[in-house]
This record gives C-alpha cells, sequence and structure tokens, in this order.
C-alpha cells in the first residue's frame, strides 16, 4: 500500500474555497486552479491560478512544487509562499520558516468540510513568530490536499474552507 499524497498535483483540477478574513467583510469565494504539471525526474511541478471572488475579480498565477523533500507553493491565499510540508509526512516532523515554527500534530484528524467529511487528514500547527504573533492550523486530506485552513494572528484572523473540489470546467481552461 503506497503512501498517501496530501497534496495532489492533477492537471486541469479546481479547488474551491470559502474565504472569511479581517481583512474584509463577506466571504470571498477562491478558486485555485491547476493548469499545468509537469515533471522532471524527482521534482514536479504545477502552474496554477489563484481567482479571488468578492466584489471584484483578481486572478494570480504562482506555482506549486513537489521536489522530493518538500511540497511548497510560491503564493497562497492566507500567506505568500511557504512549505507545506516535509516529505514525506510524518506525525512530529518540525521545520520553521522564520520567524514561524511548524509540525505535523497528527496524520489521523477528521475534517468536515461543504466539500466532504474527510478521514486521515494531516494537521499542522503554526506557531507565528514563535508563537508572539498568534497560530495556525490546516488540514489536508488525502487524495484531496488543502481542506481547511485557521489562521489567527495578532494582526488577521483567516479561515479557508474546502467548498469543492472538481475537474476544472472546460471554459476555465486557458
Amino acid at each position: 500500500m503506497s503512501a498517501p499524497d496530501y497534496f495532489p498535483l492533477k492537471k486541469n483540477w479546481r479547488y474551491t474555497y470559502n474565504f472569511t478574513s479581517s481583512d474584509f467583510a463577506g466571504t470571498a469565494t477562491v478558486h485555485i486552479d491547476i493548469l499545468d504539471v509537469k515533471s522532471d525526474g524527482a521534482k514536479t511541478s504545477a502552474d496554477a491560478r489563484m481567482t479571488f471572488i468578492l466584489r471584484d475579480t483578481h486572478i494570480t498565477k504562482f506555482e506549486i512544487i513537489n521536489d522530493g523533500e518538500w511540497l511548497y507553493c510560491t503564493n497562497g491565499i492566507v500567506t505568500g509562499g511557504r512549505k507545506e510540508f516535509p516529505l514525506p509526512p510524518e506525525a512530529g516532523k518540525k521545520w520553521t520558516e522564520s520567524p514561524d515554527s511548524c509540525r505535523i500534530q497528527s496524520m489521523e484528524e477528521i475534517c468536515e468540510t461543504p466539500a466532504g467529511k474527510f478521514d486521515s487528514c494531516m494537521k499542522i500547527s503554526t506557531l507565528i513568530a514563535e508563537g508572539d504573533g498568534g497560530s495556525a492550523e490546516r488540514w489536508y486530506a488525502p487524495g484531496i490536499g488543502l481542506a481547511r485552513e485557521e489562521y489567527n494572528a495578532e494582526d488577521k484572523q483567516c479561515s479557508l474552507i474546502l467548498a469543492a473540489s472538481m475537474p476544472l470546467p472546460k471554459d476555465s481552461i486557458l
């Protein structure tokens, strides 16, 4: 039995999130579209597009990279680029992205979202500025990817919840 993939890079796939933040009023819809996936030896990268919809629409392109040691993004919804998690992910693994420190808390969490109920989720806890700036938690569902994120910093509070995961609509492929 192979290890579960907690951040699959599937070409022409869309993740839709409900996003609330203390930075704005209301709930934004955010689409993360995986436009293309390329493999070069141990490295796999995906070209992605983030579409943020609230009162108007903003589109940003970025990259998601699995280099065999880390899964990381060059941009993101809640924070900018970050190391998502080390590979292979294991409960108890720790890392620092100065000034934040992260730890895989569990590989056995249950996470419920409008997209479904997911078992055997990986939960990552982050101490923002070593805990002086707040904390964050995120859950990754096997075969799905990021299912939920709760971010509570001194200057910003956010909630990101997966609403749907599906093939990219044909009219969205560029």
